[in-house]
């Protein structure tokens, strides 16, 4: 503690509301998601609130892409880091080391299929749980996982969530629980949408 140093701060401190380590376009659209909630920012210890809170840098704006189904999902994450990919080893066009970019889902079940998904075409994945991202290998996570990490570019697939999935498995609980476990989603996908410093893709499905 600072007092034990003989420090005094009562009276002085104040909620960071800068943030160096996304974009303002990236995070303008990660706070949409909370809706007017408020979230704890667990890598900075501080409370998020859309208003006051800014970026120090600008960048592309995130690209939001709907899908009807899974396969179609997969060929979107795809094009996206392929996209990325692709100029490495061109003159003048150096595309992003493997590693600098994150796929981020829901749960394991979906890291796990994004993973086999991307090795059938071709793009070296690995999928992350405890260990840290591997350099040559696009890291695929949960979003829980990629808490405190940033990656240069993010791909969030689906939210993992599908039609009907999240309402129908709380569509008996008490309405503050709804509500607060709807909080809790959003809270996850600002997470997960503010690990990205530059490009942003978050693929959903279209009913949602």
């Amino acid at each position: 503690m600072l007092s034990h140093h003989g420090i005094k701060i009562t009276g002085r401190s104040r909620r960071l509301t800068l943030n160096y380590r996304t974009t303002r376009e990236n995070l303008s659209a990660a706070l949409q998601t909370l809706e007017g909630g408020d979230y704890r920012d667990l890598d900075l210890d501080e409370s998020v609130e859309a208003t006051g809170y800014r970026s120090a840098r600008s960048g592309p704006v995130p690209v939001f892409k709907s899908v009807d189904s899974r396969e179609q999902e997969v060929e979107e994450v795809v094009a996206a880091i392929q996209g990325w990919l692709a100029p490495l080893g061109k003159e003048n066009a150096p595309g992003v080391a493997p590693e600098t970019i994150g796929v981020l889902v829901h749960d394991q079940r979906s890291r796990d299929r994004m993973v086999e998904a991307l090795a059938l075409n071709d793009i070296p994945a690995r999928s992350v749980d405890r260990e840290r991202p591997q350099p040559g290998q696009v890291p695929v996570m949960t979003m829980h996982r990629a808490k405190g990490l940033e990656f240069s570019k993010v791909v969030i697939a689906g939210h993992g969530i599908w039609p009907g999935y999240f309402k129908e498995r709380i569509k008996n609980w008490d309405t503050s629980l709804q509500a607060d476990a709807d909080l809790r989603e959003r809270s996850l996908l600002y997470v997960a949408m503010t690990r990205a410093r530059d490009e942003l893709v978050v693929i959903t499905p279209q009913d949602q």
